[in-house]
Protein backbone atom coordinates (compact mmCIF):
# COMPACT_ATOMS: atom_id res chain seq x y z
CA UNK A 1 0.00 0.00 0.00
CA UNK A 2 1.11 3.59 -0.95
CA UNK A 3 1.57 6.14 1.61
CA UNK A 4 -1.06 7.87 -0.10
CA UNK A 5 -3.46 5.40 0.07
CA UNK A 6 -2.89 4.54 3.82
CA UNK A 7 -3.67 8.35 4.35
CA UNK A 8 -6.77 8.75 2.76
CA UNK A 9 -8.09 4.84 4.17
CA UNK A 10 -8.48 6.97 7.35
CA UNK A 11 -11.00 9.09 8.72
CA UNK A 12 -9.84 9.26 12.60
CA UNK A 13 -8.27 6.99 15.04
CA UNK A 14 -6.22 7.67 18.16
CA UNK A 15 -2.67 5.59 17.15
CA UNK A 16 -0.31 6.87 14.25
CA UNK A 17 3.05 5.72 12.60
CA UNK A 18 5.46 7.78 11.64
CA UNK A 19 8.91 5.87 9.99
CA UNK A 20 11.97 6.55 11.70
CA UNK A 21 13.48 9.23 9.12
CA UNK A 22 12.02 12.26 9.25
CA UNK A 23 12.20 13.98 6.21
CA UNK A 24 12.83 17.63 5.34
CA UNK A 25 9.48 17.96 3.23
CA UNK A 26 5.94 18.25 4.39
CA UNK A 27 4.51 15.29 2.72
CA UNK A 28 7.41 13.22 3.90
CA UNK A 29 6.53 14.07 7.38
CA UNK A 30 3.05 13.08 7.72
CA UNK A 31 1.77 10.47 10.09
CA UNK A 32 0.37 7.41 8.87
CA UNK A 33 -2.99 5.50 10.56
CA UNK A 34 -1.17 2.10 10.34
CA UNK A 35 2.48 0.13 9.75
CA UNK A 36 1.10 -3.14 7.65
CA UNK A 37 4.24 -2.96 5.51
CA UNK A 38 7.43 -2.02 6.13
CA UNK A 39 8.68 1.69 5.50
CA UNK A 40 11.80 3.01 3.73
CA UNK A 41 12.97 5.07 0.91
CA UNK A 42 13.89 1.71 -0.75
CA UNK A 43 14.32 -1.77 0.13
CA UNK A 44 17.44 -1.61 1.71
CA UNK A 45 15.64 1.34 3.93
CA UNK A 46 12.88 -1.17 4.51
CA UNK A 47 14.63 -4.28 5.40
CA UNK A 48 16.71 -2.00 8.21
CA UNK A 49 13.16 -1.04 9.59
CA UNK A 50 12.65 -4.59 9.88
CA UNK A 51 12.61 -6.42 13.28
CA UNK A 52 12.48 -9.85 13.56
CA UNK A 53 14.01 -13.06 15.89
CA UNK A 54 16.75 -12.10 17.17
CA UNK A 55 16.53 -8.31 16.32
CA UNK A 56 18.27 -6.05 19.01
CA UNK A 57 15.72 -2.69 19.84
CA UNK A 58 14.34 -0.85 22.37
CA UNK A 59 11.61 1.25 22.81
CA UNK A 60 11.38 4.46 24.59
CA UNK A 61 8.88 7.28 25.49
CA UNK A 62 10.03 10.42 24.27
CA UNK A 63 7.49 12.81 24.96
CA UNK A 64 4.13 13.18 26.60
CA UNK A 65 1.48 16.42 26.48
CA UNK A 66 -1.13 16.37 28.52
CA UNK A 67 -4.37 19.12 28.00
CA UNK A 68 -6.06 18.45 30.39
CA UNK A 69 -7.14 19.30 34.56
CA UNK A 70 -8.51 16.93 36.68
CA UNK A 71 -7.64 18.90 39.85
CA UNK A 72 -10.45 21.25 39.62
CA UNK A 73 -13.57 18.69 39.62
CA UNK A 74 -15.95 21.36 38.83
CA UNK A 75 -14.50 22.32 35.57
CA UNK A 76 -13.59 19.05 34.10
CA UNK A 77 -11.64 18.59 30.77
CA UNK A 78 -10.64 22.50 31.40
CA UNK A 79 -7.97 23.42 28.57
CA UNK A 80 -6.42 26.47 30.39
CA UNK A 81 -2.60 26.84 30.84
CA UNK A 82 -1.48 27.31 34.29
CA UNK A 83 -4.13 24.29 35.51
CA UNK A 84 -2.43 21.26 36.30
CA UNK A 85 -2.63 17.62 37.36
CA UNK A 86 -0.91 15.28 39.93
CA UNK A 87 0.64 13.17 36.96
CA UNK A 88 1.35 9.81 36.69
CA UNK A 89 3.11 8.54 34.05
CA UNK A 90 3.19 4.44 32.79
CA UNK A 91 4.37 2.10 30.80
CA UNK A 92 3.23 -1.49 31.15
CA UNK A 93 4.66 -3.37 28.01
CA UNK A 94 4.21 -7.57 27.59
CA UNK A 95 5.88 -9.64 25.05
CA UNK A 96 4.71 -12.64 24.19
CA UNK A 97 3.33 -14.82 26.57
CA UNK A 98 5.65 -13.05 29.37
CA UNK A 99 4.27 -11.50 32.02
CA UNK A 100 3.75 -8.10 31.70
CA UNK A 101 5.81 -5.33 33.16
CA UNK A 102 5.95 -1.95 34.04
CA UNK A 103 7.69 1.41 33.95
CA UNK A 104 7.11 4.50 35.57
CA UNK A 105 8.10 7.19 33.61
CA UNK A 106 6.99 10.53 35.23
CA UNK A 107 5.37 11.73 38.44
CA UNK A 108 5.10 15.49 39.70
CA UNK A 109 2.27 16.69 42.08
CA UNK A 110 0.91 20.18 40.56
CA UNK A 111 2.09 19.37 37.22
CA UNK A 112 1.29 22.29 34.88
CA UNK A 113 -1.20 21.12 32.06
CA UNK A 114 -0.13 22.09 27.50
CA UNK A 115 3.43 21.64 28.27
CA UNK A 116 5.55 18.83 26.22
CA UNK A 117 6.97 16.85 28.64
CA UNK A 118 10.89 15.35 27.39
CA UNK A 119 12.80 15.30 30.87
CA UNK A 120 11.70 11.96 32.11
CA UNK A 121 12.92 10.32 34.83
CA UNK A 122 13.28 6.87 32.90
CA UNK A 123 12.29 7.14 28.95
CA UNK A 124 13.10 3.89 27.91
CA UNK A 125 10.40 1.46 28.11
CA UNK A 126 12.15 -1.86 26.95
CA UNK A 127 15.34 -3.18 25.47
CA UNK A 128 16.48 -6.72 24.05
CA UNK A 129 19.71 -7.92 22.49
CA UNK A 130 18.09 -11.24 21.22
CA UNK A 131 14.15 -11.14 20.88
CA UNK A 132 12.68 -14.14 20.96
CA UNK A 133 8.56 -13.45 20.79
CA UNK A 134 6.37 -12.98 18.30
CA UNK A 135 5.02 -9.68 19.51
CA UNK A 136 5.43 -6.28 21.50
CA UNK A 137 1.80 -4.99 23.62
CA UNK A 138 2.75 -1.66 24.03
CA UNK A 139 0.14 0.39 26.87
CA UNK A 140 0.47 4.05 27.93
CA UNK A 141 -0.82 4.86 31.29
CA UNK A 142 -1.44 8.37 32.04
CA UNK A 143 -3.34 9.52 35.18
CA UNK A 144 -4.41 12.11 37.73
CA UNK A 145 -3.76 10.57 40.91
CA UNK A 146 -6.49 11.40 43.66
CA UNK A 147 -6.58 10.85 47.17
CA UNK A 148 -3.27 9.82 47.99
CA UNK A 149 -2.18 12.07 51.19
CA UNK A 150 -1.56 8.22 52.91
CA UNK A 151 1.10 7.60 50.35
CA UNK A 152 2.34 10.62 49.60
CA UNK A 153 5.70 10.99 52.15
CA UNK A 154 6.61 7.14 50.49
CA UNK A 155 6.53 8.41 46.44
CA UNK A 156 8.20 11.49 47.45
CA UNK A 157 11.15 8.96 48.46
CA UNK A 158 11.03 6.84 46.03
CA UNK A 159 10.84 9.14 42.91
CA UNK A 160 13.52 11.67 44.81
CA UNK A 161 16.24 9.17 43.59
CA UNK A 162 16.06 9.69 39.67
CA UNK A 163 18.42 6.55 39.42
CA UNK A 164 16.23 4.03 42.06
CA UNK A 165 15.87 0.81 40.41
CA UNK A 166 12.00 1.12 41.78
CA UNK A 167 11.73 3.76 39.61
CA UNK A 168 12.53 1.52 36.68
CA UNK A 169 10.50 -1.15 37.82
CA UNK A 170 8.12 -1.06 40.31
CA UNK A 171 7.47 -4.93 40.76
CA UNK A 172 10.80 -4.95 42.83
CA UNK A 173 9.01 -1.72 45.20
CA UNK A 174 8.88 -4.78 48.29
CA UNK A 175 11.98 -6.55 48.02
CA UNK A 176 14.69 -3.35 47.90
CA UNK A 177 15.89 -1.75 51.60
CA UNK A 178 12.82 0.87 51.72
CA UNK A 179 10.87 0.11 54.22
CA UNK A 180 7.98 -2.37 53.30
CA UNK A 181 5.34 1.05 53.64
CA UNK A 182 7.24 3.13 51.49
CA UNK A 183 7.47 -0.19 48.94
CA UNK A 184 3.89 -1.00 49.17
CA UNK A 185 2.73 2.71 48.50
CA UNK A 186 3.68 2.44 45.25
CA UNK A 187 2.34 -1.06 44.41
CA UNK A 188 -0.84 0.11 46.10
CA UNK A 189 -0.98 2.76 43.19
CA UNK A 190 -0.74 1.10 40.26
CA UNK A 191 -2.27 -1.93 41.41
CA UNK A 192 -5.36 0.60 41.56
CA UNK A 193 -4.68 2.94 39.07
CA UNK A 194 -8.85 2.60 37.82
CA UNK A 195 -9.82 4.37 41.14
CA UNK A 196 -7.88 8.03 40.09
CA UNK A 197 -8.77 10.21 36.76
CA UNK A 198 -7.59 8.41 33.57
CA UNK A 199 -6.38 11.13 30.72
CA UNK A 200 -5.27 8.29 28.84
CA UNK A 201 -5.15 4.71 29.14
CA UNK A 202 -4.87 2.19 25.55
CA UNK A 203 -2.86 -0.07 24.09
CA UNK A 204 -0.86 -1.05 20.86
CA UNK A 205 -0.17 -4.34 19.95
CA UNK A 206 3.13 -4.54 17.07
CA UNK A 207 3.60 -7.88 15.90
CA UNK A 208 6.52 -9.84 13.40
CA UNK A 209 4.53 -10.74 10.56
CA UNK A 210 4.17 -10.52 7.00
CA UNK A 211 3.15 -7.59 5.04
CA UNK A 212 0.07 -6.93 4.56
CA UNK A 213 -2.25 -8.94 6.45
CA UNK A 214 -3.67 -6.33 8.71
CA UNK A 215 -1.27 -6.43 11.66
CA UNK A 216 0.86 -3.51 12.76
CA UNK A 217 4.39 -4.77 11.72
CA UNK A 218 7.15 -4.56 14.50
CA UNK A 219 9.45 -1.99 12.93
CA UNK A 220 11.89 0.74 13.72
CA UNK A 221 9.52 4.19 13.82
CA UNK A 222 7.39 6.42 15.78
CA UNK A 223 4.17 5.61 17.26
CA UNK A 224 1.95 8.31 18.85
CA UNK A 225 -1.20 7.90 20.71
CA UNK A 226 -3.97 11.23 21.01
CA UNK A 227 -6.60 10.75 23.87
CA UNK A 228 -9.11 12.10 20.75
CA UNK A 229 -9.41 10.58 17.01
CA UNK A 230 -7.00 12.44 14.62
CA UNK A 231 -7.77 12.93 10.93
CA UNK A 232 -5.18 12.71 8.34
CA UNK A 233 -2.75 15.80 7.81
CA UNK A 234 -0.99 15.97 11.42
CA UNK A 235 2.99 15.88 10.39
CA UNK A 236 6.41 14.81 12.66
CA UNK A 237 8.96 17.50 12.76
CA UNK A 238 12.85 16.51 12.50
CA UNK A 239 13.13 16.81 16.41
CA UNK A 240 9.61 14.82 17.07
CA UNK A 241 7.55 18.05 17.34
CA UNK A 242 3.66 17.32 16.39
CA UNK A 243 2.44 20.00 14.15
CA UNK A 244 -0.87 20.35 11.92
CA UNK A 245 -1.29 20.87 8.77
CA UNK A 246 -0.14 24.46 8.75
CA UNK A 247 3.02 23.92 10.85
CA UNK A 248 1.78 25.14 13.62
CA UNK A 249 2.62 22.96 17.03
CA UNK A 250 -0.16 20.99 17.70
CA UNK A 251 -2.49 21.16 21.40
CA UNK A 252 -5.96 20.03 20.36
CA UNK A 253 -5.64 17.05 22.93
CA UNK A 254 -3.40 14.66 25.14
CA UNK A 255 -0.66 12.59 23.25
CA UNK A 256 1.95 10.55 24.06
CA UNK A 257 5.01 9.58 21.67
CA UNK A 258 7.67 6.66 21.44
CA UNK A 259 10.14 6.14 19.50
CA UNK A 260 11.37 2.20 18.39
CA UNK A 261 15.04 2.05 17.60
CA UNK A 262 17.60 -0.60 16.29
CA UNK A 263 19.73 -0.23 19.20
CA UNK A 264 20.08 -2.12 22.78
CA UNK A 265 19.74 -0.02 25.88
CA UNK A 266 22.60 1.69 27.26
CA UNK A 267 21.67 1.84 30.90
CA UNK A 268 23.92 -0.52 32.86
CA UNK A 269 22.57 -3.70 34.48
CA UNK A 270 19.30 -3.07 32.09
CA UNK A 271 19.05 -6.46 30.64
CA UNK A 272 19.12 -8.66 33.64
CA UNK A 273 16.67 -6.09 36.19
CA UNK A 274 14.31 -6.27 33.00
CA UNK A 275 14.48 -10.60 33.24
CA UNK A 276 14.51 -10.43 36.79
CA UNK A 277 11.13 -7.48 36.80
CA UNK A 278 9.39 -10.45 34.35
CA UNK A 279 10.27 -13.21 36.86
CA UNK A 280 8.73 -11.34 40.37
CA UNK A 281 5.61 -10.27 37.83
CA UNK A 282 4.65 -13.76 36.91
CA UNK A 283 5.42 -15.01 40.39
CA UNK A 284 2.67 -12.39 41.78
CA UNK A 285 0.37 -14.25 39.30
CA UNK A 286 0.52 -11.48 36.19
CA UNK A 287 1.90 -14.11 33.81
CA UNK A 288 -0.17 -14.79 30.99
CA UNK A 289 1.79 -18.31 29.95
CA UNK A 290 -1.22 -20.43 31.69
CA UNK A 291 1.83 -21.76 33.60
CA UNK A 292 2.08 -21.69 37.28
CA UNK A 293 4.44 -19.28 38.91
CA UNK A 294 6.31 -22.23 40.47
CA UNK A 295 7.20 -23.64 37.07
CA UNK A 296 8.55 -20.12 35.52
CA UNK A 297 10.75 -19.94 38.59
CA UNK A 298 11.71 -23.95 38.20
CA UNK A 299 13.07 -23.05 34.90
CA UNK A 300 14.46 -19.46 35.42
CA UNK A 301 16.85 -21.68 38.20
CA UNK A 302 17.55 -24.36 35.70
CA UNK A 303 18.68 -21.98 33.50
CA UNK A 304 21.05 -19.85 35.52
CA UNK A 305 22.54 -23.62 37.36
CA UNK A 306 23.37 -24.87 33.67
CA UNK A 307 24.62 -21.63 32.93
CA UNK A 308 26.91 -21.77 36.43
CA UNK A 309 27.91 -25.63 35.39
CA UNK A 310 28.81 -24.53 32.00
CA UNK A 311 30.72 -21.87 32.80
CA UNK A 312 32.95 -24.00 35.42
CA UNK A 313 33.19 -26.82 32.48
CA UNK A 314 35.01 -24.60 30.91
CA UNK A 315 37.23 -23.33 33.62
CA UNK A 316 38.77 -26.91 33.88
CA UNK A 317 39.00 -27.78 30.00
CA UNK A 318 40.87 -24.74 30.32
CA UNK A 319 43.00 -25.66 33.01
CA UNK A 320 43.46 -28.89 31.38
CA UNK A 321 45.34 -27.41 28.31
CA UNK A 322 47.93 -25.99 30.92
CA UNK A 323 48.20 -28.50 33.53
CA UNK A 324 46.88 -31.81 34.64
CA UNK A 325 43.99 -32.16 37.05
CA UNK A 326 43.45 -33.75 39.46
CA UNK A 327 41.21 -37.07 40.31
CA UNK A 328 38.49 -34.91 41.74
CA UNK A 329 38.47 -32.12 39.10
CA UNK A 330 38.56 -34.70 36.54
CA UNK A 331 35.53 -36.73 37.85
CA UNK A 332 33.51 -33.22 38.46
CA UNK A 333 34.66 -32.31 34.53
CA UNK A 334 32.58 -35.86 33.17
CA UNK A 335 29.84 -34.97 35.29
CA UNK A 336 29.29 -31.62 33.98
CA UNK A 337 29.91 -32.84 30.62
CA UNK A 338 27.53 -35.41 31.21
CA UNK A 339 24.67 -33.07 32.64
CA UNK A 340 25.54 -30.50 30.17
CA UNK A 341 24.67 -33.39 26.96
CA UNK A 342 21.20 -32.18 26.82
CA UNK A 343 20.93 -28.72 26.93
CA UNK A 344 20.57 -26.99 23.95
CA UNK A 345 23.26 -24.55 22.26
CA UNK A 346 26.23 -25.67 24.74
CA UNK A 347 27.31 -28.79 22.18
CA UNK A 348 30.53 -26.34 21.21
CA UNK A 349 31.76 -25.98 24.36
CA UNK A 350 31.93 -29.72 25.68
CA UNK A 351 33.67 -30.95 23.14
CA UNK A 352 37.02 -33.08 24.22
Amino acid sequence: MAIEQALESSEGQHWWYHPLHIGTNDEQNKLLPNATEYYGADEKEKSAAKIASASEFSIELTSVFVDKSYDDERRMFLRERGKTNDLLVVTTYQTGTSPPVQRVHYFKEGQEIGVVLRDLFKSLVCSFSDFKDSHVILQPQVYDIDKYDDIKEGLAKIFSVAQNVVVAFPVFAPYVAMGKTIGESLTTLLENMDEHDMIMDSNLKLRISDERTGANLLQTGHWIYFDEPQKPGLRLSPNLDLLNEDGTRFRKCSYVLYSIRKQQAQEPNWEVDQKVAKLLSELNGKGASGRAPIDFLRETIEGYSNYKKLKRFVELKDKKTRDVLSDDEQSLMDRLKSDLAGVSGVSGFIKD
